[in-house]
């Protein structure tokens, strides 16, 4: 979180089991954000390391002074100052980072009740987080960023079971998303066979059948993967993410032109997505057809509107100037569509 972005690691989504655990997560993220905790801590961080730095300039000339003078307890207890201040800036850090922490939780559930959402998804992952750290021995409370496990859920638990909406679950369409996500990032992350495990033959859910889809792919090849990707269309023929993951896996195998078809009929269904028009446009590329330029153009424009820092979009069009360059050049077509402008080797949209 850096102010105004969340960034989440794939594993949060990979062993949340609910939607409403990652939303707990994104409204306590929410609440660092509301709170202005991030320009704030700079400052405390700013103000303790002024504090350490002036100990330590203390500690210092009071070593010296007890050098000159020969009177090494002084030089000992200078020497204490100079080092006890950077620790307890430390501390003092640490204690205001923990009094945020707790106030994003609080923040936290001010959002869900204000959304009529659960804080049950949040308490359960903040357990398996405390679970990590307990049972282990010597932990120094003053030395952590965040509360200690106990506390903190004791404390949250109390807000989040006496919230009106405690009982309240996840939409089945927000789950059956969650459970894709969740089947695509372990056929894409983990190792085939992991996944393999995770998601047996036994489980014929559209997830299960969706994250071996994706292992199979990895581990044995296109052609062993598409019967289960065509079973995934089948089942749920409006299902975009299914012709995209098609596309997508015919276009890495060197089949763009057979890539054209799922990939048009995933923009179809989700016009909004930047990173699948994107992917239709390279297909179309691929083909070294010019008939397909102007229809590149306008799917990596319509893109890049909205997607402004996919690398992948904007060399693609730089790949796609090229190519309409050399259309002209030959006589073989005119480029007109989309008002593309290649000047000396730059782009103009």
């Amino acid at each position: 979180m850096d102010g105004h972005n969340m960034f989440m690691h794939a594993g949060t989504l990979m062993e949340a089991k609910t939607p409403n655990q990652v939303i707990g997560v994104i409204a306590h993220e929410s609440g660092h954000i509301t709170g202005g905790h991030l320009a704030r801590l700079r400052s405390q961080v700013s103000k303790a390391k002024s504090a350490a730095l002036m100990l330590q300039l203390l500690g210092l000339a009071a070593m010296a002074g007890g050098a000159i003078a020969g009177a090494p307890e002084m030089g000992q207890v200078g020497m204490g100052a100079a080092f006890g201040g950077q620790d307890a800036a430390m501390r003092s850090v640490l204690a205001y980072r923990q009094t945020e922490e707790s106030s994003a939780d609080q923040a936290a559930m001010t959002f869900l009740n204000a959304t009529k959402q659960s804080g049950r998804g949040m308490l359960e992952t903040f357990d398996v987080l405390a679970d990590k750290l307990r049972g282990l021995r010597g932990i120094n409370p003053y030395l952590m960023t965040h509360p200690l496990p106990q506390v903190r859920i004791t404390q949250l638990q109390a807000l989040v079971t006496a919230s009106p909406y405690y009982a309240n679950t996840d939409p089945p369409e927000l789950q059956f998303r969650h459970d894709l996500v969740r089947a695509k990032l372990a056929g894409f992350l983990d190792k085939p066979e992991i996944a393999f495990n995770r998601y047996p033959e036994t489980d014929t859910s559209l997830a299960s059948v969706y994250a071996r889809a994706i292992a199979t792919y990895r581990q044995s090849g296109v052609k062993a993967a598409m019967p289960l990707l065509d079973q995934l269309i089948a089942a749920q023929p409006n299902w975009p993410y299914f012709y995209e993951t098609k596309g997508q896996f015919l276009f890495e195998s060197g089949n763009g032109a057979a890539a054209i078809p799922p990939l048009r009929k995933a923009v179809e269904l989700a016009p909004n997505e930047a990173l699948i028009r994107i992917m239709l446009g390279q297909a179309l590329l691929g083909t070294n057809d010019p008939k397909y330029l102007d229809e590149a153009i306008r799917n990596l424009r319509t893109a890049l509107a909205s997607e402004r820092t996919s690398a992948m979009g904007y060399r693609q069009i730089a790949s796609l100037c090229a190519q309409a360059e050399q259309a002209q050049a030959s006589g073989a077509r005119r480029i007109h569509g989309a008002s593309i402008a290649c000047i000396g080797g730059s782009l103009f949209l």
